[in-house]
């Protein structure tokens, strides 16, 4: 049933400037997976991840919300427009057993990223003490992602606005699922997303 809470979904935040605290946030946790996901010295990694550079005129994101409008994950970029940020998602929500983990560790804690054909498309938006929490949480959201709703609206996020972000209108489109196996979906990559400052228990 569409508007469900126990139905996963997409929804789209449109941030008002790119001073915004919580893109900034948002960025910086982006930062943080990339870095991790850097391959060690000497180590040969196939196929390294390919990520999209923020630019400060991108202020479009998807979010992945599970049961109960959870926030599962955000989109691995940011986008210049709403319709391509959703063009984006509905790659990804098709994308099926193409979708492959990554589990990243960046010192201090352990994280994950999910990617499409070797780019980073999801990005979960919590650290984890144990490595098996990490991989619950990924498998989780490629398991949701799957069946997700992608919204017809977006949220439009106010200069003012501190707290979490909320979804947007209730109205959504549902995608088939399809694995077509196109190496290049319509609107490329995702870049992460995170207000990402708690660790997951």
């Amino acid at each position: 049933m569409v508007g469900s809470t126990s139905t996963p979904r997409v929804a789209f935040v449109e941030f008002a400037n790119s001073e915004q605290r919580m893109l900034q946030r948002y960025r910086e946790f982006l930062e943080q997976v990339e870095r991790a996901a850097d391959p060690v010295a000497g180590v040969v990694v196939e196929p390294q991840p390919h990520w999209v550079a923020a630019d400060s005129s991108d202020l479009h994101l998807w979010r992945l919300c599970g049961l109960n409008q959870r926030e599962v994950g955000r989109s691995a970029r940011t986008f210049s427009s709403i319709d391509k940020a959703r063009r984006n998602a509905e790659a990804i929500v098709a994308a099926g057993d193409h979708l492959t983990v990554h589990l990243v560790h960046d010192g201090m804690s352990h994280l994950w990223y999910i990617s499409l054909f070797g780019s980073p498309a999801l990005v979960g938006v919590g650290r984890y003490p144990r490595e098996d929490r990490a991989q619950h949480a990924a498998a989780t959201a490629k398991r949701l992602i799957a069946a997700a709703v992608v919204q017809a609206g977006s949220k439009r996020l106010p200069l003012a606005a501190t707290g979490p972000l909320s979804l947007g209108p209730a109205s959504a489109h549902r995608f088939p699922s399809s694995n077509s196996g196109d190496s290049r979906p319509e609107n490329g990559m995702p870049a992460p997303a995170d207000l990402g400052t708690g660790t997951r228990e």
